[in-house]
């Protein structure tokens, strides 16, 4: 490699050191997304890079090892779930099946198909046991997350997008890794059969959504359009926020403001601030202070990737505070 190479590469080496391996990594995996059957012939190409990069340095080989090795770990954990096998034959499958499922969220109430949408993890199908997780549509009595159901209705393939620039339904379920929709016969109600079935810490973090909710809404209850947008502000628009709130905030242009972000970690995060300060701790303990506080909102507003992106960088900036006082 020429000086003149290097000098052009050496800086970006020392800011993203780990950048080509990233790169690497998303190629692989995205590949193996358009045909995730491949995964064999991917493990088996990267045999030969494994055994060139004992021998041979070269960043080249480790991009391909990593790139063959992602691809061949990707598709082989699409190729061998049961949801994916089953979508490959759901178009010529039109019976129905009695479905156990386990309710993975909380529901959402859809008031124009009198249904409640929910991700569940399909554990039994027709008296034979199963491991995968569908995006439901049940009719019944309104479910919580936890709830262990009975149902019987279809399997189909998530609606795609028919447009150019329209919303991918069925991608974007793919990403989760949700290969099926279930849609439950309307004549016949799911039934709940047990209950608290789900994750112990993320039913307290909705229990203590819940919660958080009623303290907001103290005061409001007769005035329920204030009360669920200083909801949807706080905590993010979910099943609490009737539908005909949110379509007044979309023709408004400000739908936004109920999508849970960093906006609202950073506030809780200097309010978390402000009050350690009472405490008179040192400086340096009371940025860690911080890191409960936005983790705890981090989860209470289900995870969602801005929050989890703004909570990652107070933990980091929390971190590099503390080790810098302490220097």
């Amino acid at each position: 490699m020429s000086a003149e190479t290097l000098a052009f590469h050496a800086p970006l080496r020392q800011r993203a050191p780990c950048a080509g391996l990233l790169l690497s990594a998303i190629l692989g995996t995205l590949a193996s997304d358009a045909q995730p059957g491949s995964w064999v012939l991917w493990a088996v190409a990267s045999l030969l890079p494994t055994v060139l990069v004992c021998k041979i340095n070269s960043s080249i080989l480790v991009y391909s090892l990593t790139l063959l090795l992602f691809a061949s770990w990707h598709g082989f954990q699409v190729a061998t779930n049961p949801g994916y096998q089953r979508s490959l034959h759901t178009i010529s499958d039109t019976s129905e099946h009695t479905v156990t499922l386990l309710v993975q969220e909380e529901p959402k109430v859809d008031e124009y198909l009198s249904a409640q949408k929910f991700v569940a993890l399909v554990t039994c199908i027709d008296n034979h046991p199963s491991n995968f997780e569908v995006a439901a549509e049940c009719a019944g009595e309104p479910f919580a997350y936890g709830d262990e159901l009975i149902a019987q209705g279809r399997f189909s393939l998530p609606w795609t997008s028919m447009n150019p620039g329209e919303f991918d339904y069925r991608a974007y379920l793919r990403r989760r890794n949700i290969y099926l929709s279930f849609r439950s016969h309307h004549g016949l109600p799911a039934e709940i059969i047990a209950h608290d079935k789900g994750n112990p810490f993320l039913a307290a973090v909705v229990s203590l959504r819940h919660r958080l909710a009623d303290i907001l809404q103290e005061g409001l209850q007769d005035d329920a359009e204030v009360a669920q947008t200083i909801q949807g502000l706080v905590l993010g628009a979910r099943s609490e926020t009737s539908s005909e709130l949110k379509k007044l905030f979309v023709e408004t242009g400000t739908i936004h403001l109920f999508a849970a972000s960093g906006l609202q970690v950073s506030l809780f995060a200097g309010l978390a601030w402000s009050g350690i300060r009472y405490v008179r701790l040192p400086r340096r303990w009371m940025a860690l202070g911080i890191l409960p506080v936005t983790a705890s909102y981090c989860a209470i507003t289900g995870f969602y990737p801005a929050t989890v992106r703004a909570t990652v960088t107070a933990v980091l900036l929390a971190i590099g505070y503390f080790s810098l006082e302490a220097s």
